[in-house]
């Protein structure tokens, strides 16, 4: 009976990809063994389980992980690359809700979120882009801190990643001195063939002066088109769960909790005139549930994205005195900019039909044999269709400089490596607005990537189970609309070059057709109707220099006007990375270890 159980284990872990988590997961803060820790993380996400790892790296300290969300080990959707968006709007999900969007022509639109140990670096698209160097060298311009320079952290970038360029369609190595390959997280150029590899790749020498190849769009400069890294290793997704926490679970010093709601921050004394922040009132996710209290004794970090971070603020009473007065919040730290330059990438789908007899990953998706059968393999040894993850290649552009409104208005991005818009790629239909049930197809999106809009995050109600207001003012600047428009004419322009029409890309497909055909304000007018977001809120409490007044984070990322209480997540950059968030979340975490070590008593 014994061997038998082991091999019935054995055979659940091949199988499914399901990892068992031992040691120190609980599922409830009544399980704990202590009633105070040395750091307490709020958030179990991307920068909650790098800064887990991490800070139990000193013995002597005692972590404790908070998680609102479950353990996602025996979810498979969670573990199968191309199953990514089957975790959207499951219970896996924050499934937040903007506002409505005056520049999205009144609608309002969905920002999914993990809900769950690894956060959305456990259910979103893998891609590992890290923005230009540009991005980064403003940081630290911003924050009077060169330590937030891309040179001085391209050092965490190398670390974080175990990086491997094994993909055989991919002729140059990107191993290189801008990449890891000792560090925890498992990235690569996916493993399976798109219908489009060749076509796109072909594309940059008839299109050279336009979409020129670019090695590594990760080292600094992302202009042109190149592959585009995954967080995907051996087949299934590499998280900050996956790769960063649980390996280091049974750590004596490192306590994980989940299905815990954080629901606000507590005063536990002074510091001179400042106010120390080192309690933490929990409950379950029930709203009538119990509260209860926990406390640290060094800091307490917020990482719990840039949408929950400011709300967990308000509610503690961190924000702007005229709103939380009006909720009968006492405010503790007067501070409006809790919130503000809150912004996330608006993207637009340009879709294309392809030739019937192109094995696009429509296949996989409406033919419920087919899948059958790609599950099945994948579950041997994790190969086949669905270890296809996010966009396969990406190209970064710049808007021209002598048309409207670019010619006149201030340019929103960080500098010359950074791209304006970039131009994504799946190899089937992905739209958010119409579905199919036949054909074939590639999806060219557009990312509007340096916006100039920028909106907020605010609390109606002081309630932590009723979700705050969200406002990421999508399109709500013309220049960002007009990106968008600049993108989809490029998309165009490379749908139609002779690499990507030979048996390959047929004709545009749906409302594109005529938008393409009436121009530029039709263009536009279709983005309106269709634009949605890309998922990565940021800068709700960004940093900004010491003393400063215009955000909410020092460049050590300790909140203004308190004490013991840091930020570590998307909300605290101060200026968006032209490029996906999840990469610069790690390499924010990365830092911020080492700053909060630093200060250690």
């Amino acid at each position: 009976m014994f061997t038998l159980a082991y091999a019935l284990i054995f055979s659940l872990i091949v199988s499914t990809g399901f990892q068992p988590a031992f040691g120190a997961l609980y599922n409830s803060m009544t399980d704990l063994p202590l009633r105070s820790y040395d750091y307490i993380i709020v958030g179990g996400g991307t920068a909650g389980g790098v800064l887990g790892r991490r800070l139990t790296e000193d013995g002597s300290k005692n972590v404790l992980v908070i998680e609102a969300g479950a353990n996602p080990d025996d979810i498979i959707e969670t573990q199968i690359p191309f199953y990514a968006t089957k975790n959207f709007f499951t219970k896996r999900d924050w499934n937040f809700t903007t506002v409505s969007q005056a520049g999205l022509n009144g609608r309002a639109v969905t920002i999914n979120a993990g809900r769950m140990l690894g956060g959305s670096s456990s259910m979103t698209q893998m891609v590992w882009i890290r923005g230009g160097k540009d991005d980064y060298d403003l940081w630290a311009t911003v924050t009077g801190d060169s330590g937030w320079s891309w040179d001085a952290l391209l050092p965490y970038m190398k670390k974080i990643e175990h990086f491997s360029a094994d993909n055989p369609d991919n002729s140059v190595d990107m191993v290189s001195t801008y990449h890891g390959t000792n560090g925890p997280l498992g990235i690569t150029i996916d493993a399976w063939s798109y219908p489009s590899d060749p076509h796109i790749i072909n594309a940059t020498v008839e299109l050279a002066s336009e979409f020129p190849f670019n090695p590594d769009v990760s080292s600094g400069n992302e202009l042109g088109m190149g592959w585009s890294p995954s967080t995907i290793e051996n087949g299934a997704r590499s998280s900050s769960w996956t790769h960063y926490l649980r390996p280091v679970i049974n750590r004596t010093n490192l306590d994980v909790v989940i299905n815990t709601h954080v629901t606000r921050l507590l005063q536990t004394g002074t510091d001179g005139d400042k106010p120390v922040f080192r309690g933490v009132e929990y409950a379950t996710s029930v709203p009538s549930s119990n509260r209860n209290v926990i406390n640290a004794t060094h800091e307490v970090i917020l990482s719990a994205g840039a949408i929950m971070s400011p709300q967990i603020l308000m509610l503690s009473g961190i924000g702007s005195r005229s709103t939380l007065s009006g909720l009968g919040i006492q405010t503790i730290v007067d501070n409006p900019e809790v919130g503000q330059h809150f912004h996330d990438h608006p993207r637009f789908a340009s879709i294309y039909t392809v030739a019937d007899d192109v094995p696009t990953m429509d296949i996989y998706i409406q033919n419920a044999t087919l899948e059958a059968e790609a599950l099945a393999q994948w579950k041997v040894d994790r190969t086949g269709p669905l270890v296809a993850g996010g966009p396969k290649q990406m190209s970064f552009s710049r808007n021209p400089t002598d048309i409207a409104p670019f010619n006149t208005s201030q340019d929103p991005s960080s500098g010359p490596t950074c791209g304006h818009y970039q131009l994504a790629f799946a190899d089937q239909f992905a739209s958010e607005q119409t579905t199919v049930s036949s054909g074939r197809y590639l999806t060219i999106i557009t990312n509007a990537i340096s916006q100039a809009s920028y909106g907020n995050i605010t609390i109606g109600s002081a309630s932590p189970f009723d979700p705050p207001l969200i406002n990421p003012n999508f399109l709500g600047e013309y220049y960002d609309v007009a990106t968008l428009r600049e993108g989809v004419k490029a998309s165009q322009r490379l749908a139609s070059s002779k690499s990507m029409t030979d048996n390959f890309v047929m004709s545009p497909f749906g409302n594109l057709v005529q938008a393409l055909d009436q121009g530029d304000e039709a263009i536009e007018s279709l983005a309106r109707s269709e634009s949605t977001t890309t998922w990565q809120p940021m800068g709700s409490t960004r940093m900004t220099r010491a003393g400063g007044t215009d955000g909410v984070l020092d460049p050590t990322l300790k909140v203004f006007g308190t004490v013991g209480l840091r930020v570590v997540d998307a909300g605290a950059f101060p200026h968006g990375p032209a490029a996906s968030s999840q990469a610069p979340v790690y390499i924010l975490a990365e830092r911020a270890a080492d700053l909060i070590k630093a200060d250690a008593p």
